[in-house]
């Protein structure tokens, strides 16, 4: 509260609201329901997955992936979205995430010692979402209980890759040039706490991020509310994005000796489903990525041969329980 008090880039009606909140948990003792609605209403989401951790109520057990949803693409006003400021700002492609890019503050779990704001970017850089969100998960693992069900893997991976695409649509990067730094979700987020996947699970998994994408994609669509304000992501693009990315694994798993090892069947396995996607029609405006791609693909697996019918997502982005095994065995 006393972060979003001190910061007059907001409205007035959100720092006074904040204000009689602050002095109603200084004179009271509140309840973990109370404050798990006070999250809500402030659209302090990371709270409320922390809150919804420490519960035992089934309801807001079941709130774990709203509160994800809401974290990255929220729904409603929040203090932080464009329209709540009293001033512009200036790196409007931060607005597609409020929490954030906007909230000014380098941690999203603050002590009373930490409140400082931090300037508000003139610009948006390409690696600016990666940052704040490799952060972000880094604070929730240290405060989520080790193997929550709310560190559902396929419901993670999917909303982050979803959302990346967003970001790298926004700042106008057109795909078809894999590389290490378009890979940082499963380098710098699947690789570590809490779910620590090796590469062979990370390939696993990404085939079936692939191999599924429409139903996901369909499934996050239609959770996201129709006023949301986020650019449209179609089928084709996300399906070039996501295959850059697998690709970008692919080369690192190249370059860490996988065709030496028994990494190479999972990459195999990965590499062909990569190839049936590109090699599909995807529109002729992106035809010269898929071209990229399918060219890189060829360079790497250059003698395809028949790989095993591909894992399957069922239920929407909840993956079933034998991918999760897969994905964290290999």
């Amino acid at each position: 509260m006393d972060l979003l008090i001190l910061d007059r880039q907001i409205s007035e009606r959100w720092r006074t609201a904040a204000r009689q909140k602050r002095q109603s948990l200084e004179d009271s003792i509140w309840k973990l329901q109370d404050l798990y609605q006070l999250a809500v209403d402030f659209s302090f989401s990371h709270l409320v997955l922390i809150i919804a951790d420490l519960s035992s109520t089934v309801q807001e057990r079941d709130e774990g992936f709203a509160a994800w949803l809401q974290t990255f693409l929220p729904s409603q006003a929040t203090p932080y979205s464009i329209g709540e400021l009293q001033s512009p700002l200036q790196a409007t492609a931060h607005g597609l995430f409020p929490l954030l890019m906007v909230r000014r503050s380098a941690n999203f779990l603050l002590q009373s010692s930490e409140l400082q704001l931090q300037p508000p970017a003139d610009v948006a850089q390409p690696e600016d979402f990666q940052v704040r969100v490799v952060r972000l998960l880094a604070e929730l693992s240290e405060a989520l209980k080790a193997g929550s069900p709310l560190w559902e893997i396929g419901s993670v991976v999917t909303l982050l890759e979803y959302c990346s695409c967003i970001w790298r649509k926004a700042l106008k990067q057109v795909p078809g040039k894999p590389c290490a730094e378009k890979c940082w979700v499963p380098l710098q987020v699947l690789s570590r706490k809490p779910f620590q996947m090796p590469m062979a699970g990370l390939l696993k998994l990404y085939a079936a991020v692939l191999s599924n994408l429409t139903n996901w994609a369909g499934d996050l669509r239609r959770r996201l509310q129709t006023d949301n304000a986020i650019p449209s992501v179609k089928d084709p693009e996300l399906s070039l994005h996501i295959a850059e990315v697998a690709l970008g694994l692919a080369q690192k798993a190249v370059e860490d000796g996988a065709r030496l090892s028994s990494t190479r069947p999972v990459l195999e396995a990965l590499l062909s489903d990569v190839r049936t996607v590109l090699e599909k029609p995807l529109g002729e405006e992106w035809g010269t990525p898929r071209r990229q791609l399918l060219e890189i693909v060829q360079r790497l697996d250059p003698a395809p041969t028949s790989s095993p019918a591909p894992l399957r997502l069922r239920g929407g982005l909840r993956p079933t329980p034998p991918l999760i095994g897969l994905a964290t065995r290999a």
